[in-house]
């Protein structure tokens, strides 16, 4: 499972509660009284047990039989199957096994064998784990990028006879929001990655974002930048861990209907534990990908052409540079921004696209997937960014350009609480006061208390504004003097007044004064604020 490092904090919502506990018909997939001794963990050396660790199991889930086209891919150097298994994957050709690219990018056919429709690891036989013939991996997947297509196929050495095969969904919308799922799997069953079972693994979990969902809130729950290829999933006690990465999201064809088919793949989750307090887990679309897969199995299943002794002449189209990709969208962050596009619409004949994004005024990336990041960008400038793709002919025309935005320091002010005892929760500002604490623009007016009734000098006015924009900009006035002579060199504002005063934000009350102990009146303040807003826009 590959694995990021979450940085938010929440509650799981009430409605998650609600659709986890109406659940739905698991149909092959329901659950079972496991054989004596099935609740027993794996017996696992750490240093095997290690083999294991970079792929995702389920938590939270119950020991089930296998419907009969779940598949374990196994390490074929590890005797002990137990030890070997390190991702999952479905059977969806009588030779052909669907599963994550990330699971197979590293090996070749020789280091993987495959068990089909096994429940306990303990009963895979040697003569159970079949040989692997052949790897394909998507030509969008990336090891640099959560956004590549995570998907593979692998090719058994040999066709499984009597098992049956999973379909796969083919509707490219799904699955959308607060679609049930089924999550299985024999990996580590606990959040922090102690425990394994012998038995096959599921629980049901939900999905928390759909095609539609914007790309801040996909990165917002999962770390997700590409809604259309990726979602987020997960349960309030349920989630995937290290273990079952390539494995089914499975899900029913039709609500009600008992039959299931393959919705998603475990893809990737928090890296600090399974079942994340504050980020969910994510899966990889396959609907999208639905030709890729049947033109790959036809290309196997195809007889080779037949060699004749007749001379042929094939006139192959010249390759000409691509036409000019979509205008990128921009995700930004403290000091740096993800971009992500659409491929052109004419590739130029040659499908090996390669793209460089490149900013101004500043700022360029080059990768072979559809979206970047890029760092070091300075904090109060507005950036705006165009995308070119390449081929083997050149780089073609650039994008139109992204919208400009700003690098800017960002800081999610909703319901922020704070230390002020003075500021009852019940009162309009709490979670603002909550912001500008977090911003560092007020630490109040004594230990734990704010004054909310009291009212604000143009001194301490000054303070809070010159303290935002360091904030927000990360950038310094540094200690510019004061034209005005009533702004004491000894006052806590000082260099603060002359900050606004620099930017433009104030002139003063009059020639060379500033009237810093005078109360700041409403008017004022809309223009100190207005002011502000237009220099870090550069508005």
């Amino acid at each position: 499972m590959r694995q990021i490092n979450p940085t938010r904090r929440w509650s799981r919502p009430l409605w998650l509660i609600v659709v986890i506990a109406l659940g739905f018909s698991t149909s092959g997939l329901a659950a079972t009284a496991p054989p004596a001794g099935a609740q027993t963990p794996v017996e696992v050396s750490a240093s095997e047990a290690g083999d294991r660790s970079f792929t995702p199991s389920v938590v939270g889930g119950s020991s089930t039989l296998n419907p009969g086209y779940v598949v374990a891919l196994l390490r074929s150097a590890v005797a002990n199957p137990g030890s070997a298994q390190f991702c999952g994957g479905s059977l969806i050709a009588a030779d052909v096994v669907l599963t994550a690219a990330h699971c197979v990018d590293s090996v070749v056919p020789a280091d993987i064998d495959v068990a089909v429709g096994a429940t306990f690891l303990s009963s895979v036989t040697p003569a159970d784990r079949v040989a692997v013939a052949d790897i394909a991996i998507h030509p969008g997947w990336s090891t640099q990028s959560l956004t590549s297509v995570d998907i593979a196929l692998i090719r058994l050495s040999a066709p499984v006879t009597g098992a049956p095969l999973v379909p796969i969904e083919s509707t490219p919308s799904q699955p959308e929001t607060d679609r049930p799922l089924i999550v299985t799997g024999w990996g580590y069953a606990d959040p922090f990655r102690t425990l394994l079972f012998d038995a096959m693994q599921a629980a049901g979990v939900a999905t928390l974002t759909g095609t539609g969902t914007t790309p801040a809130l996909g990165n917002l729950l999962c770390g997700l930048a590409d809604p259309g290829d990726d979602f987020c999933f997960g349960g309030v006690t349920t989630a995937a861990c290290n273990g079952d990465s390539g494995g089914p999201l499975l899900g029913e064809t039709s609500p009600g209907s008992g039959v299931l088919e393959v919705a998603g793949l475990v893809s990737y989750g928090p890296a600090a534990q399974c079942l994340h307090p504050s980020a969910f887990d994510g899966g990889q679309r396959v609907s999208p990908y639905k030709t890729w897969i049947d033109n790959t199995i036809d290309a196997w299943t195809s007889p080779p052409p037949t060699t004749t002794t007749t001379t042929t002449t094939t006139t192959l189209p010249p390759v000409v540079t691509p036409s000019a990709p979509g205008a990128p969208e921009v995700n930004r962050s403290n000091g740096e921004v993800t971009l992500t596009w659409s491929p052109p619409a004419d590739d130029g004949g040659d499908p090996a696209l390669s793209y460089t994004a490149t900013g101004s005024p500043a700022g360029s990336c080059t990768t072979t997937a559809t979206t970047c990041q890029i760092s070091g960008l300075t904090n109060g400038i507005k950036y705006s960014f165009t995308v070119t793709a390449s081929n083997s002919a050149g780089a073609g025309q650039p994008s139109a350009p992204s919208t400009a935005v700003l690098s800017a320091v960002l800081v999610n002010c909703s319901g922020l609480g704070h230390v002020f005892v003075d500021v009852p929760a019940s009162s309009f500002a709490y979670s603002d006061v909550g912001c500008l604490s977090a911003l560092g623009v007020t630490n109040g007016t004594g230990p734990n208390t704010y004054s909310p009734s009291a009212n604000v000098t143009r001194e301490q006015m000054a303070a809070f504004i010159a303290r935002l924009y360091r904030t927000i900009t990360g950038q310094d006035c540094g200690t510019a003097p004061t034209q005005f002579v009533d702004v004491s060199a000894s006052s806590f504002a000082y260099n603060d007044v002359g900050c606004l005063s620099l930017l433009g934000v104030t002139n003063g009350t009059g020639p060379n004064t500033y009237s810093p102990a005078a109360n700041v009146t409403r008017e004022q303040m809309a223009a100190f604020i207005a002011r502000l807003y237009r220099t870090i826009t550069k508005e």
